[in-house]
């Protein structure tokens, strides 16, 4: 009992140093770069890939059928966002989208579409890798969730 309590004492205290460590070493640019990431809708350090959600949840997918959806994002950023490349884990996904950069202040589409000829019933996850040039974060991973239905034997 009493190694237990230590341990959990001393992680406690190792919490305390780390927060006021960081709070001391690092430099401001840090909370302020956290802060703008985080709690500002704009950034004027270049373009700033801003997301909708992180997932596209395409609900019952019907077997051998074909599920649709959108990701949904904007520039927050002062310069135009390019989408410089796009991976998928599988090669059950389909992306659709335009290759013009867009603007300071606009919103894109990133059409998604899940093939699900083939593949077992069930939940799936898939995620999207999309790389941008954008300042803050230039690479970005959502999913495309769902759940193919059970095939009904005739």
């Amino acid at each position: 009992m009493f190694l237990i309590n230590l341990s959990v004492r001393l992680r406690m205290m190792m919490c305390a140093v780390c927060m006021v460590l960081t709070t001391i070493l690092l430099p401001e640019s840090i909370y302020a770069d956290m802060t703008e990431r985080h709690g500002s809708n704009f950034h004027n350090n270049g373009a700033a890939l801003q997301c909708d959600s992180l997932n596209v949840d395409l609900g019952i997918v019907e077997p051998d059928s074909i599920g649709v959806g959108e990701f949904r994002y904007s520039n927050a950023g002062n310069k135009p966002l390019v989408i410089t490349d796009v991976f998928t884990t599988c090669g059950c996904t389909r992306l659709d989208m335009d290759t013009e950069p867009l603007p300071p202040g606009g919103k894109g589409v990133i059409n998604v579409r899940f093939i699900s000829k083939g593949l077992q019933e069930g939940p799936f996850c898939k995620r999207v890798r999309v790389m941008t040039n954008s300042e803050t974060e230039p690479t970005i991973v959502f999913t495309i969730t769902g759940r193919i239905k059970r095939k009904l034997l005739r």
